[in-house]
């Protein structure tokens, strides 16, 4: 019996559209896979962002607002809740009043590798791309995994 052959349907040619037609974007796109068509490299993109603080001052005006007073009033509101008890209100008083606490990170304590595996040893082998560092490196997986059987 012979092979049956197999015949792809004919894709459907994309469709153009053009702004100013019903359903028309002004982005030409394959409507098959939602992709650009050649030629077409899809507009300018997304324009910038506007500055809020400035979009915040044309709004108070608009409004009547005065933002220095509605910052004096905020910040004696925020100060009153703290002292009311308010642990987040106080914590967000002492950052902005104070400045933010630095956090240190202790670097000088060492730890003991109980266990490695040849996954971690390979991991660690590749962040060490120079060779005297590789050779240092190498040095301390043989004296860590000396005593469990894995070096």
């Amino acid at each position: 019996m012979p092979a049956k052959k197999r015949t792809r349907k004919a894709k459907p040619k994309p469709v153009k559209r053009k702004a100013g037609k019903p359903g028309g974007t002004g982005v030409e796109k394959n409507p098959m896979n939602g992709r650009f068509l050649p030629g077409n490299n899809g507009g300018s993109g997304r324009p910038k962002g506007i500055d809020f603080k400035h979009a915040v001052a044309k709004h108070a005006v608009a409004e009547g607002i005065d933002l220095d007073a509605a910052a004096w009033d905020l910040a004696r509101k925020l100060h009153a809740r703290a002292m009311e008890g308010d642990t987040q209100a106080a914590k967000l008083w002492l950052d902005r009043c104070c400045g933010l606490q630095k956090q240190e990170l202790d670097v000088t304590q060492t730890a003991t590798i109980t266990h490695i595996t040849d996954q971690d040893r390979n991991a660690i082998r590749d962040m060490a791309a120079d060779p005297d560092t590789q050779r240092v490196v190498r040095a301390e997986l043989r004296k860590k995994t000396r005593g469990n059987g894995r070096g």
